[in-house]
């Protein structure tokens, strides 16, 4: 199933990703993945420090789709995260961005 970026008003997916269901948070951060709005990565970037492992897990695969520094950087401090599916998703994501996940590492 392909997730059509202009089926979803951007606004409500943001208001999605702070709810108080974890459900919700989860489907919003997929949803942002395919958002072309610079808003979504802030978003995507806080969920990636969400208590629920399957909100951090669904920002980090999602981060995949959005090719700047701020966001290898973010991906590189998941690598850390406490459960191993998250940070091997975040490396999956790194892995997609290419140059930029080995800028993200330099001093």
């Amino acid at each position: 199933m392909s997730v059509d970026k202009f089926a979803y008003n951007i606004d409500d997916i943001l208001d999605g990703i702070k709810s108080k269901d974890s459900n919700t948070r989860t489907e919003s951060a997929k949803i942002l993945g395919s958002q072309d709005d610079s808003r979504a990565i802030d978003a995507l970037i806080k969920a990636l420090k969400d208590r629920t492992v399957q909100v951090r897990l669904a920002a980090a695969s999602s981060l995949r789709h959005f090719k700047n520094i701020q966001v290898a950087k973010a991906l590189v401090k998941a690598l850390e995260d406490e459960n191993e599916k998250v940070a091997e998703a975040a490396i999956d994501s790194l892995v997609e961005l290419g140059q930029l996940s080995i800028q993200a590492i330099e001093p």
